[in-house]
């Protein structure tokens, strides 16, 4: 079995209501869940999902990508396979 992992990065332009973040990282945290691959399912894909929102959790590039990441990783330590907004006390000294 591969077990690459991925990082994608998604961007939305011109979101004026945190709801809509919610709904649009929840459609595609189902996409990765409904994913088959041929007639038979041998693998099934899991997403954790990091949601950072500009310009709240960081103006540049850098700061979005590094607060979304922090978000990433706490879906990972409660178990992966899930989504998680940039909240600022998971802002930890990474190098």
């Amino acid at each position: 079995v591969d077990t690459k992992r991925h990082r994608i990065a998604l961007t939305m332009k011109d979101i004026k209501e945190e709801s809509i973040f919610i709904k649009e990282a929840q459609r595609l945290h189902r996409f990765f869940g409904d994913f088959q691959v041929g007639e038979y399912v041998k693998y099934s894909p899991a997403a954790s999902i990091g949601v950072a929102v500009y310009p709240r959790d960081g103006r540049t590039f850098e700061e979005l990508y590094k607060a979304a990441d922090s978000a990433l990783y706490s879906v990972k330590r409660n178990g992966k396979n899930g989504v998680a907004f940039y909240e600022t006390k998971m802002n930890v000294k990474m190098e």
